[in-house]
């Protein structure tokens, strides 16, 4: 049978099988990436829950729910990520 983890914030008591469903039928699209046309994603995975674009992972914070996230909080996501790996400069010698 397929499993999936739970989210921390969602207990095991508070499931019912709509939820269920919705936590098996991850990773969810949500929708194509506006500069690439690519799939962006959604699921859950072994670090907690996460949006992942072309390879590009990003987890979600404490307030996002992987059943709700959206398309635009996925990109807000990814901005982020690649505004802090600009700060952090390149690798050069």
């Amino acid at each position: 049978p397929r499993r999936v983890s739970l989210p921390k914030a969602l207990a095991p008591s508070s499931i019912d099988l709509e939820v269920a469903l919705a936590l098996l039928a991850l990773p969810r699209d949500l929708g194509a990436h506006p500069e690439t046309g690519k799939p962006v994603r959604a699921g859950i995975g072994r670090f907690g829950p996460y949006v992942v674009h072309d390879g590009t992972y990003a987890s979600l914070k404490g307030d996002d729910d992987v059943l709700a996230v959206d398309l635009a909080r996925a990109l807000a996501l990814f901005a982020a990520k690649s505004s802090r790996g600009a700060r952090r400069g390149g690798g050069g010698l």
